[in-house]
């Protein structure tokens, strides 16, 4: 609906702009004018200045063409078509040069015969009872140019368009002509929409829906653009006025320039998902990155050329504006130095590859998983899942901590007991801790250890550090989440209390209770230990 609304416009305002082109009015009336076709000149004058706009008069025109009986409409219709071939080969008629004598000899033929100019040498006037009219060839050149240029017959139909409309003037131009551009802009909605149903629909048998939304916006333009070109080839067969056909023709010819120009713009976002499309499918990240920016430079650049293009072509000198746009482009250049870095700091970024798209970094206090770097910022995805920009010139001098590159992850964590926990249960507590780590699957093997190693304010610290061979910070974390627990439940199977806080508080720990309590036999905590990863074993995360 808002394309159909959007072409109605469109046609509006071209026919406006048509009438626009048009200065007066001038209709021709019917009165009877004298002729004289005693002379070359006074011939010629009957016949072409009886067909100029504020003289036009069609049966004299056709005076010098009425011999051999030819009628009123086949003569005016050889008086007008002997003047459009001078008009097509821009032939210009020099009164001064024409004889006025009435018994004027050309003296290669040796007879009365004028020749018109020397470039149609079949385009002669002859003196007949003392009147110079146009000869038989004449006539017959006029007819094969109607059959050449018009693709009608001998016997032309088009005696009722001569007789009712081709005498009529409006707005400086003949009622037939008129009638043709109506009728053509009429043809060219019914084009369109035609058009437009055929490409819509082939193009939605050939992509998928996000494919569609991509190749839509250019099916509208692609259009127009056609229908326009057809115009431009429409317009010189019309034989308007010179002034209005170089006018019409310079609008179009501008039109569809600025329509190219739409069309490369939007064939620019085509080529973004294309390659958007094959980066996925070869799982490519660079293309990704780079993407944004290769779309951007591409808009720009269509818009630029094409404007200037558009520009000249509808006659104006672009030189000035460019120069005026060399001047003014120092004081642009100055007032967006910002996006100047910014867009250098993309090239760095693209360059160095200090991170990539899908990556968890933590930069300038903001820590996220990077979903895009554009020709400007680079958008981040936060843990609360906000959106968040920086910019590139300022990523570029921030100092960035990867965390999507890291192919291990440490873990390390200390450990406070009581400092009375006797040693028995401290060497068992450790072996367990040990124990835990070696079955976990994501631990990376060698690259763990468990020791008893401070004492400090009455209490031991047990220091445990584990490598996990994971890249994903979820699967990290859930194996944290396991070591903990198992640790969490090895403590309270061997009935050790941890945690500096409540240690030291003496309300939460009792330590002669604790002491009352403990166990200390080797064989039997050794069997407790040995029970509790038989317990255990399910419970363990794969990386």
């Amino acid at each position: 609906m808002q394309t159909s609304i959007h072409m109605r416009q469109l046609y509006l305002l071209s026919l406006i702009g048509f009438f626009l082109c048009f200065y007066k009015v001038q209709a021709s009336n019917g009165e009877n004018i004298e002729y004289d076709l005693s002379s070359p000149r006074a011939t010629i004058i009957t016949h072409l200045g009886t067909l100029e706009e504020e003289n036009c008069n069609y049966e004299v025109a056709a005076k010098p063409f009425l011999q051999n009986n030819r009628t009123i409409d086949e003569a005016i219709k050889l008086a007008i078509g002997l003047k459009d071939i001078l008009k097509e080969k821009e032939i210009q008629i020099d009164l001064d040069n024409i004889p006025q004598e009435p018994n004027y000899i050309d003296h290669k033929a040796k007879f009365h015969k004028y020749q018109l100019t020397d470039s149609l040498p079949k385009v002669y006037l002859v003196k007949v009872h003392n009147q110079w009219v146009y000869s038989e060839a004449t006539v017959k050149y006029v007819e094969k140019f109607y059959q050449r240029n018009y693709l009608l017959g001998k016997k032309l139909s088009l005696e009722w368009i001569f007789k009712h409309l081709y005498r009529k003037v409006f707005f400086e131009i003949h009622v037939w002509q008129i009638v043709i551009l109506l009728l053509s802009f009429l043809v060219s909605i019914i084009l369109y929409r035609i058009l437009n149903f055929l490409l819509r629909s082939y193009s939605r048998s050939l992509t998928s829906s996000e494919g569609y939304e991509v190749i839509n916006p250019l099916v509208s333009p692609f259009n127009i653009f056609i229908i326009s070109l057809l115009f431009g080839i429409i317009i010189p067969i019309l034989k308007l006025p010179r002034i209005l056909e170089n006018r019409l023709l310079i609008y179009t010819r501008g039109f569809l320039f600025f329509l190219a120009m739409v069309l490369c713009y939007r064939l620019a976002d085509l080529f973004s998902f294309y390659i958007h499309k094959k980066a996925i499918e070869k799982r490519t990240n660079f293309n990704l990155v780079l993407l944004p920016m290769i779309t951007v430079c591409l808009k720009v650049l269509v818009i630029i050329v094409g404007l200037l293009v558009t520009i000249q072509s509808l006659g104006f000198n672009i030189r000035g504006l460019i120069a005026g746009v060399g001047i003014g482009g120092l004081g642009f250049a100055l007032a967006s130095q910002d996006t100047i870095k910014n867009f250098f700091g993309s090239l760095v970024i693209l360059t160095d590859k200090p991170f990539k798209i899908g990556d968890h970094i933590v930069a300038d206090k903001v820590d996220g998983k990077v979903e895009e770097i554009g020709f400007r910022s680079t958008r981040i995805r936060t843990s609360q899942d906000s959106i968040i920009y920086i910019p590139n010139g300022k990523l570029a001098d921030t100092s960035v901590d990867n965390h999507g590159e890291k192919q291990y992850k440490r873990f390390s964590t200390d450990l406070a007991i009581p400092h009375t926990t006797p040693a028995p249960l401290i060497e068992t507590f450790i072996e367990g801790l040990r124990k835990i780590v070696e079955h976990c699957p994501a631990a990376r093997e060698g690259k763990y250890y468990s020791y008893l190693y401070n004492l400090e304010d009455s209490l031991f610290y047990i220091k445990i550090e584990v490598v996990f061979s994971v890249t994903d910070y979820n699967v990290e974390l859930a194996n944290r989440q396991e070591i903990l627990l198992q640790i969490s439940k090895l403590a309270h199977m061997l009935g050790i209390p941890f945690g500096a806080y409540i240690l030291r508080k003496k309300s939460i720990f009792d330590e002669e209770a604790f002491l009352a309590n403990w166990e200390i036999d080797p064989n039997s905590l050794k069997e407790k230990l040995q029970d509790f990863f038989n317990n255990n074993d399910n419970n363990s995360i794969t990386p």
